[in-house]
């Protein structure tokens, strides 16, 4: 994602960040980092680390632009050089410690970075990273010395991940947009609203992967819940018509909404019960795609897996139905015992 070969650290301060709530301080550094140009170099990878697999792309609203005391501004007077570095980045950490009022959010340090010389698609950027550590591991240190060896015990981060992280790529171009980037390792099955949009002030932009996503998250709501309302719908049916939503983004490059579910659900009576509902979802959850746009098979690849084809029947078996639903059949013996038929040619 982000080509780091020719990048260097410009400036780097840290600063450590309470909760404001269980009113632990807030300490700003008064001085930024001094690093020698070996360790700056080590340190490069853990800033970038983890977004070579990201792909929503967010932008700051126009309140965090415009407002002297909100991250957007604030990365974008580093980006300009508008006031000194160590000032911007105190007054992040203010809005940080500001906006840390749970009691569950964790004290750490927070750390902001100014990268020049990236290369992010195939351009020459600036990237200005804002990164909290808060979890700790334990290490043992070794000395050896002639009159024998010491052992000692230390606690520091993982050069690995930071806990939560955030980059905002800014091309040397005028006329190109800026993109930004956000990890949440503790979070990861949705990231901290306190992160993400009190602090830093984030929307989501609507790319062919926030697209292709949102589109398949309808269609796997619709099909696993939505679907049982209105018509009488079996396991190897729901299956079935997963696989083909599925197989429609694999095989085509340019989704088409009237195409796809003409593929897909083919009776009159069911693609309007997906149009009706597609609408209401939506507006209801806020998001918005096209009816018409390129397919990211990041995003296939990625939201394909909650497609689950499984037959679970009861805790003695796992049906796996990958295709060709005429291949297995259901029913019920004379004793009541429900039971599936399944067909094949070669077993493996």
């Amino acid at each position: 994602m982000i080509n780091l070969s020719a990048a260097r650290i410009e400036s780097i301060a840290v600063h450590y960040i309470g909760n404001k709530h269980l009113e632990t301080p807030l300490v700003l550094s008064s001085n930024l980092l001094q690093l020698e140009e070996e360790f700056a170099q080590q340190l490069l990878p853990f800033f970038i680390h983890g977004f070579d697999k990201v792909y929503d792309v967010y932008s700051f609203t126009s309140f965090s632009l415009s407002t002297e005391t909100q991250a957007g501004y604030l990365a974008n007077a580093i980006l300009k050089s508008t006031e000194p570095f160590l000032v911007s980045s105190k007054k992040l950490a203010e809005l940080l410690y500001n906006q840390s009022i749970h009691p569950n959010i964790k004290d750490g340090e927070l750390y902001i970075v100014l990268i020049n010389d990236a290369i992010y698609k195939e351009r020459s950027v600036d990237i200005v990273g804002i990164f909290k550590t808060e979890n700790k591991q334990q290490f043992i240190q070794t000395k050896f010395q002639e009159i024998g060896s010491e052992v000692h015990s230390q606690r520091g981060v993982l050069l690995s991940k930071p806990d939560k992280a955030c980059i905002v790529i800014q091309p040397r171009q005028e006329d190109e947009d800026q993109e930004v980037f956000i990890l949440d390792n503790q979070n990861k099955s949705h990231e901290a609203d306190f992160w993400k949009i009190d602090f830093l002030g984030l929307e989501k932009k609507v790319t062919d992967f926030s697209q292709t996503a949102s589109f398949l998250d309808v269609t796997k709501v619709f099909l696993t819940k939505e679907i049982d309302h209105g018509f009488d719908v079996n396991k190897t049916d729901k299956i079935e018509l997963m696989n083909r939503s599925v197989d429609y983004f694999k095989k085509n490059e340019v989704f088409d909404k009237e195409e796809f579910v003409q593929n897909v659900f083919e009776s009159g009576e069911l693609i309007d019960s997906f149009i009706n509902f597609e609408e209401e979802y939506k507006q209801d959850k806020g998001i918005d795609y096209e009816a018409s746009f390129e397919i990211s098979p990041q995003a296939v690849k990625q939201k394909g897996k909650i497609f689950k084809s499984i037959i679970k029947l009861d805790k003695n078996f796992h049906v796996y139905v990958h295709g060709n639903k005429s291949m297995i059949e259901q029913g019920k013996d004379a004793d009541g015992r429900k039971f599936y038929k399944l067909y094949y040619e070669n077993e493996n």
